[in-house]
Order: C-alpha cells, then structure tokens, then sequence
C-alpha cells in the first residue's frame, strides 16, 4: 500500500508472506557441504517513508520485521534459519547547501542479532546455538555540482562504515564461518553529463 499525505512526503507499508522451497543449506554431517533443506516461510512488515522537511532537507526511512522459520526439512523444522535479523532499519537524510552546488548526507543501518548456528549444528566445539550481536552503521557523503569543459558534472564522496564498527553480518551455518564486515571505505567518483 502507497500513501502519499502531501506532495512531499510518500509512506508504503508492505506486509508479506512468502514460502521458498528447494533450500540449501550446510550438512548437519559435515559443513563444508550442502544439502536441500525443504521450504521455509518468510512474514513480516516493512515500512518506507520518505519526503522533504524543507525544500533542501530530505529524508528517508525504513523498517523491517521478517520472521522466517524452516516449514519443511528433516533437521530443522521450525527452527529459524542462521543469518536473518528480527528487525532492519535505516534513516538517511541529505541537506542541500542553497545554491552553491553542495550536498551533504548521513545515514544510519541498524540490524537486530541473529540467529548464528541452530540446535542441529550443535557440536563439541560449539554445543549450544549462538546468536550474532546486532550492530548499526553510520554512512556520509558530501556531493558538488559544478559545469566542467563545457558539461555538468557531479563530484562525490561516500564514507561508508565512518566509525569502523566491527561487526558480522552473516554466518554460514557453523562456528567456524562467521561473515566479518566491511571495515571503513571512502569512495570518490566523477561524472560528467554531455
């Protein structure tokens, strides 16, 4: 469903229900192979609003609620698959600095934790299931728009991960492969427009 209260701001809600099947994941025998695991249902809420606080000062927002369980499989039915946080969001906002061809932005992502080995992966090593800590991200950018031999062009830098938070946001299934995060990156590009 789309809602738009004014010109300048749009809110869509989503609600969904999905079943997948034909699934891979790790072999509770050994992990370093994969096995068809059944179907899983995923259902959740996401939400997304974006609009204008002021003719320069825009913002977007977004949520996320998704519950997915295994609906069918021999070694986790019912279980909720590794890797998948409860709740996502993020706010982003850009500021366009009048007429002086500047912009600048920041924006956060918040993941809640995770599941990150289930019951059926349980092991010598690792004998209870664990869960992956949640974590948030703080990304900028700085724009300019300028005319450059004789064409528009567009100068930018992002910064993504601007605190070098540690964090890991997937797993695969055992204890010994736990996805890390992208460390601090900052991106500069050019475009011209002819």
């Amino acid at each position: 469903m789309k809602l738009e209260p004014t010109p300048d701001w749009g809110l869509t809600v989503a609600a969904f229900d999905l079943l997948k099947d034909n699934l891979t994941m790790a072999d509770p025998a050994n992990p370093l192979r994969t096995i068809l695991a059944g179907e899983a249902r995923s259902r959740g809420l996401e939400l997304d609003l974006n609009g204008k606080l002021t003719p320069n000062w825009s913002v977007v927002a977004s949520y996320a609620y998704t519950d997915v369980r295994y609906t069918r499989s021999d070694t986790l039915q019912g279980e909720r698959p590794t890797g998948v946080p409860w709740h996502g969001a993020s706010l982003w906002t850009t500021y366009r600095l009048g007429d002086s061809g500047w912009k600048v932005g920041g924006g956060i992502v918040v993941r809640s934790d995770m599941l990150g080995q289930n019951e059926a992966y349980a092991s010598a090593d690792q004998p209870q299931p664990y869960k992956l800590d949640g974590y948030a991200l703080l990304n900028l950018m700085a724009s300019y728009d300028f005319r450059l031999l004789g064409c528009d062009a567009h100068a930018q830098v992002n910064v993504s991960n601007a605190t070098d938070e540690r964090y890991n946001p997937t797993t695969y299934g055992g204890t010994r492969r736990i996805g890390l995060g992208e460390p601090r990156s900052v991106v500069a590009s050019l475009g011209l427009t002819f």
